[in-house]
């Protein structure tokens, strides 16, 4: 052995050991011009990049600048390359410099579609995925066939894929529920298998959510499933420890969410694994910015390896294209080298649009059980080949939790045969994780949940889409809608309000949605008495700290939307009625009073019964 464990072999020398990205070694040989064909030859077959001038045919100096991002790219790692038996050594850096590689311009002007000479839309045909044989790898196509059973690509996916796989930026416009993670993941798979495995991530995926992450590396899973590839994702509320621990091993796929990526960007042993990116995907990048992403992507793109020097394929995809997208996508698209199309179709009308869509005005005091008279109503009018499956929105975690535990509790049909699941922000990640993944194979069933199912989830086959109470916005309440009537099947909205809310539907008037009016309104009011008698006797069997804990979320976010109308000691007036009649408090609950003070409502201390029992230890 020589040095540093280094063999001691005829034609090689130590490598360089210089800090990284700190300029050449002062003793590095150059090679003779003579040899720079054999040089560029053996970068082509390496998947590298030279880093000195080099006088060769245009054909070649062509094909080898447009190589894969490099496989090497530490001064440590690699032993310099025998040129032949009188020449002198000299390892061919990954890391590019500043020679051959053109640097990228900005897009400048704003992004168009490419359409054809006619002015529509460019229409994309649907192949099968086993036209796709010879272009996608066999193995992949095992997989799409055998454990995803896809058989036809859907437009999103077979234009998406040949179009990657021409090396070309995308910037692709395509609706969720269209089969774009497949779209995606496939042209990232190919560009893995074509330089071969390297000791870093060669493709990374940002996500709006935690749910989406995962939904993503699932899919991912499943694809690699006889390649032997390593998917992992990084997203926030699980331990970064764990993730770091996962990351030191191999990782040729990540997926993650924003924050959670930046965490482990300030770990530089983290960002010497993406010096081997050759793949960067940003999904649902308007959705992105809704949700206040705009400096942390920003944050991730200044992070990542220059692609002056390091090649690497970048797809986009969005919905929509507003004026952000449009900066994003300048950015971060090759000028030279991209093409923006859209599977959308001019005419399309969104998915909120049109779905059927109800307002029922119900009595908060009421809303429950008349959420179960009309569940019991439109399951009676399903059909086997058409069975009920329906999410029901709560304004708050503690809210779904509440009517979950309740509506589980039902004795009565059809709730005593129902699947029912519940998702919401107070239970941990792997918990929901599994209550989706239970969900999306449902035939027939109902989720409870937050708005942390608002977006972003594909949940197959939802016929109907209850929202309990005003949402925050118009905004989300049309991504609540939005989970039903997906991928071309029909779908039903309700939106049950007080009086007191009825302020909603005019700002919902402003959108031109499809409101109309319910047909089987007598047959769902004929059910509500009775409705009434089996819920409060379901509700009162839950534990009362649950309760509890669902009368103060309900109290905290209508002072947000209630509280200016109805003064703060009218809205606690009316939060004691509600503790009765749904959550079935003979008395008002006591409440700590640190919540009183936490909510606003130190003017109406006098009003609550207040909690004095130490707290339980967490330990």
């Amino acid at each position: 052995m020589s040095g540093r464990g280094q063999p001691a072999q005829s034609g090689y020398k130590r490598p360089y050991r210089g800090g990284f990205g700190r300029g050449y070694a002062t003793n590095r040989a150059q090679p003779e011009v003579d040899d720079s064909k054999e040089v560029l030859k053996l970068c082509q077959d390496n998947h590298l990049r030279p880093n000195y001038p080099l006088k060769v045919e245009p054909s070649l100096k062509r094909a080898v600048t447009a190589a894969p991002a490099p496989q090497r790219s530490y001064h440590t790692t690699q032993p310099r390359m025998n040129l032949g038996n009188d020449k002198k050594t000299e390892r061919v850096q990954g890391d590019l410099r500043r020679h051959l590689v053109t640097p990228i311009p900005n897009i400048s002007t704003e992004i168009k579609k490419t359409t054809p000479s006619n002015g529509k839309e460019e229409a994309f045909s649907s192949p099968e995925f086993s036209d796709m044989e010879g272009k996608i790898d066999s193995k992949v196509l095992k997989a799409v066939a055998q454990d995803l059973k896809y058989d036809l690509m859907t437009p999103i996916q077979s234009r998406t894929v040949l179009e990657a796989l021409s090396g070309k930026d995308c910037l692709a416009q395509a609706k969720t529920g269209t089969g774009k993670t497949i779209a995606f993941l496939i042209p990232a798979i190919q560009n893995i298998i074509k330089r071969g495995p390297v000791p870093g991530i060669s493709t990374l995926i940002i996500s709006p959510t935690r749910e989406l992450a995962m939904q993503i590396g699932k899919e991912a899973e499943m694809l690699v499933k006889y390649l032997g590839l390593k998917v992992n994702w990084v997203i926030g509320g699980t331990n970064i420890n764990s993730e770091k621990n996962k990351l030191m091993s191999k990782c040729d796929i990540l997926v993650a969410t924003p924050g959670r990526l930046i965490d482990h960007m300030n770990d530089p042993e983290f960002n010497k694994k993406l010096l081997y990116l050759n793949t960067y995907i940003l999904d649902e990048a308007d959705r992105l910015l809704d949700q206040g992403f705009a400096p942390a992507i920003d944050k991730i793109h200044s992070n990542l390896p220059d692609r002056r020097r390091y090649v690497r394929q970048n797809l986009l995809f969005s919905a929509t294209i507003p004026p952000g997208v449009n900066k994003i996508a300048r950015d971060l698209l090759d000028s030279s080298n991209f093409v923006h199309f859209s599977t959308i179709p001019p005419d399309d009308v969104e998915t909120h649009k049109k779905v059927n869509q109800y307002c029922i005005t119900s009595s908060i005091h009421d809303q429950h059980a008349m959420l179960q008279s009309l569940i019991a109503t439109e399951h009676a009018h399903s059909t086997p080949e058409d069975p009920f499956k329906a999410v029901v929105f709560f304004t708050t975690a503690r809210g779904s939790g509440f009517a979950f535990d309740a509506f589980s509790n039902l004795k009565v049909k059809p709730f005593n045969t129902l699947k029912k699941v519940e998702i919401h922000s107070r239970m941990s990640q792997t918990a929901r994780v599994r209550a989706a993944d239970n969900f999306k194979t449902m035939k027939e069933g109902i989720l409870f949940t937050s708005d942390v199912s608002a977006r972003g989830m594909d949940y197959p086959k939802v016929t109907h889409v209850f929202q309990l109470g005003a949402p925050a916005d118009v905004e989300q309440y049309i991504h609540r809608i939005g989970r039903t009537g997906r991928a071309g099947n029909d779908g039903d909205g309700f939106i049950l309000l007080d009086p007191l809310e009825m302020n909603f539907m005019d700002k919902l008037k402003t959108k031109d949605l499809p409101f109309k009016s319910y047909e089987r309104m007598q047959e769902a009011e004929g059910g509500l008495k009775e409705a009434k008698v089996s819920f409060n006797k379901a509700a009162a069997e839950i534990p009362q700290q649950a309760r509890t804990s669902a009368y103060t979320a309900w109290l905290g976010e209508k002072k947000t939307s209630l509280g200016k109308k109805l003064g703060l000691r009218g809205l606690v007036e009316l939060s004691f009625k509600y503790s009765n009649s749904t959550l079935q408090f003979p008395t008002p609950p006591a409440v700590r009073a640190d919540f009183i003070g936490k909510a606003g409502l130190k003017e109406c201390k006098d009003m609550f019964t207040i909690d004095k029992t130490p707290k339980p230890s967490h330990r």
